[in-house]
């Protein structure tokens, strides 16, 4: 308790508390703690706690021969770049200068620092660290040579912040992006950074999970916004479509077109570019192809498997996973013909296949696989396959283990079954509850939603803890609203996380007597939805 109030101290500068609490000797010397309270002066930019600390920590020599200065240092940095604060990083580039120490080796440790300056749109803060501190910022390759797999301007637009878009396009000499950009600002309804791609000027690429994806998350906007995009349009209806592709083709990338199938307009890049696929670009045109299922592209362009030994396996459980069945078992065959005459052990690929199928609800390609003896996962996985259905929300799947009848009360505990239900509340998929209370009764499957009382309070718990009203809802009016306990300890997990919705749902259901919740609670409640 003394350690958080002392973390309290730090967030808000109240330095003379701190000399307050260090007189009665109240600081413990703990290297974990001390390294607590200084991520969180840093979090808050109060370099005058800062300061402050490094006067107070001259008392603790003994101390200081045995902390992990490297650990308190990156995450004192990271915290400062994660809030933004000017002042606190700068303070961090003038210390480490005085130890003989570079910032940008420090940062450079820490992709999250620049992950989370670019996400959060911290451009001023990223101008000072360029420009002042003269930090190279890694946008665009890393040592090898080849792209890295999470790039900045695809997290920035993933987060809609276009500012940090501009920010890269004029630092950056090269900047590097993917699809997941604009798939990944559809999907989260950001029509302002897709306004901002289609004006960039650069190559634009994406993929049709770009306005499926949109359509899936209920993002009307940006689905009306790719209906009217020409880029789309001819790509979706190329064959349709009288003019010559090439001009078409010159405006995107060829994992885009991979992933719309145009055949003919790759072939034209190709002639035109050299180096058409190249090996850091293989893994992403083989998880489009397998991901869309465009069988013909794979036999055209197949030979980019054999560029990387990993990809032919990780393409058949994509094709597995969004539930391509002729690609699955394209690729299948493609890869017995290359062991002709043996007959290789592929148990491990066939689980994976099984559990990516069963958690992305992919039910042909899950029929496959347990309809065959060989691909057909071994009786005790059957638990992870139960629980992969559970967390994707895959009701098929699980109607479809107990109409084949492979579901078996030997072969999953009530406690493995406890498991997969909470997986089903951390994705807040309310459906697989409904299924599993409904089909608990018919098929003696254990244990039931509400077994118990004590079951039911541990999954209002869950659904407080990851923020999912629609949870609480459920249980109120399947089981009773009396039956809805709501805990001090639900109402701090709530407000901890800052769960909008379930801010404003406990106290709408507390405003209509239908849930209980002291008077502490409700403030607790009132001062998170007023901090938000």
């Amino acid at each position: 308790m003394v350690d958080r109030f002392i973390t309290g101290l730090c967030k808000c500068g109240n330095v003379a508390g701190l000399e307050k609490c260090a007189a009665a000797s109240l600081i413990a010397k703990s290297p974990q703690v001390l390294s607590e309270y200084l991520a969180a002066a840093s979090e808050s930019g109060l370099v005058e706690v800062l300061d402050w600390w490094f006067r107070e920590l001259d008392q603790f020599s003994t101390l200081m021969t045995t902390w992990t200065w490297t650990t308190c240092l990156h995450e004192c940095v990271r915290m400062a770049c994660r809030s933004g604060r000017v002042h606190a990083v700068d303070w961090w580039a003038k210390y480490l200068q005085s130890q003989g120490r570079d910032l940008d080796r420090i940062i450079d440790r820490l992709s999250p620092c620049w992950l989370e300056m670019f996400s959060l749109g911290h451009v001023e803060l990223l101008t000072h660290v360029h420009l002042t501190l003269r930090c190279e910022v890694a946008v665009n390759e890393n040592e090898d040579g080849f792209h890295d797999d999470v790039c900045f301007m695809d997290v920035a637009s993933a987060m809609g912040q276009t500012a940090s878009l501009d920010w890269i396009m004029t630092y950056a000499i090269a900047p590097h992006y993917t699809t997941e950009a604009m798939d990944r600002a559809s999907a989260a309804g950001y029509v302002h950074v897709l306004d901002w791609w289609a004006r960039c000027g650069m190559p634009l690429k994406f993929t049709p999970a770009a306005k499926t994806d949109a359509a899936k998350a209920g993002q009307q906007a940006v689905v009306e916004w790719w209906n009217t995009f020409p880029l789309y349009r001819i790509l979706l209806c190329g064959p349709l479509l009288p003019n010559n592709p090439t001009t078409a083709a010159h405006t995107t990338d060829e994992v885009t077109l991979a992933s719309f199938g145009c055949l003919d307009w790759m072939r034209k890049l190709a002639k035109c570019e050299d180096g058409f696929i190249t090996i850091y670009k293989a893994r992403a045109f083989c998880q489009a192809i397998a991901r869309f299922g465009h069988v013909h592209i794979m036999r055209e362009y197949g030979m980019v498997l054999d560029c990387r030994d990993d990809l032919h396996d990780e393409s058949i459980v994509t094709a597995a996973k969004f539930n391509q069945l002729a690609m699955w078992r394209y690729l299948v065959k493609v890869m017995y013909d290359l062991y002709e005459e043996e007959d290789p052990n592929l148990s491990d690929l066939w689980l994976q296949c099984t559990l990516a199928a069963a958690e992305h609800d992919s039910v042909d390609v899950f029929d496959m696989l347990l309809i065959n003896l060989k691909t057909r996962p071994s009786p005790c996985s059957f638990p992870d396959v139960v629980l992969g259905a559970c967390k994707g929300g895959a009701v098929r799947i699980l109607q479809y283990l107990i109409d084949n009848r492979h579901w078996k009360p030997s072969l999953i505990s009530a406690a493995q079954q406890q498991g997969a239900l909470q997986a089903a509340i951390a994705g807040g998929h309310v459906h697989v509850l409904d299924w599993w209370h409904r089909t608990a009764a018919e098929r003696s499957l254990a244990p039931d939603v509400k077994s118990s009382e004590s079951w039911l309070d541990s999954l209002v718990a869950l659904a407080c803890v990851h923020g999912h009203a629609n949870v609480l809802e459920w249980i109120g009016n399947t089981f009773g609203w009396s039956a809805l306990t709501i805990s001090s300890a639900d109402v701090r997990a709530v407000g901890i996380n800052k769960s909008k919705k379930v801010i404003a749902w406990l106290m709408a259901a507390h405003a209509k007597s239908n849930i209980k919740l002291s008077p502490a609670s409700v403030k607790y409640l009132e001062l998170a939805s007023q901090s938000q």
